[in-house]
């Protein structure tokens, strides 16, 4: 069960970054639909959009929404640095 803050992206390419609260979007979030390149960013209430801007992103805009991907270190020499 979701609970707390966290990222989605959905195979789609979808993305929400916000509030969880029994597996529902619960309280500020913001939702990218990546097909129609939209974002609604508000407060939600029981997995729905209650107040909210909705605005389309042109393409010098979408770049803001991608997270850059992460790649762990060698796990070994990490250890080792920290013990």
């Amino acid at each position: 069960m979701r609970n707390g803050y966290g990222f989605l992206t959905k195979n789609n390419g979808d993305n929400f970054e916000g509030y969880w609260i029994n597996n529902k979007r619960e309280g500020v979030g913001s939702y990218f639909f990546n097909n129609t390149k939209k974002l609604i960013v508000g407060e939600w209430v029981d997995d729905s959009p209650k107040s909210a801007i909705y605005c389309e992103l042109n393409d010098s805009q979408e770049n803001i929404l991608k997270l850059p991907s992460l790649q762990m270190e060698d796990l070994n020499s990490l250890l080792e640095t920290l013990f």
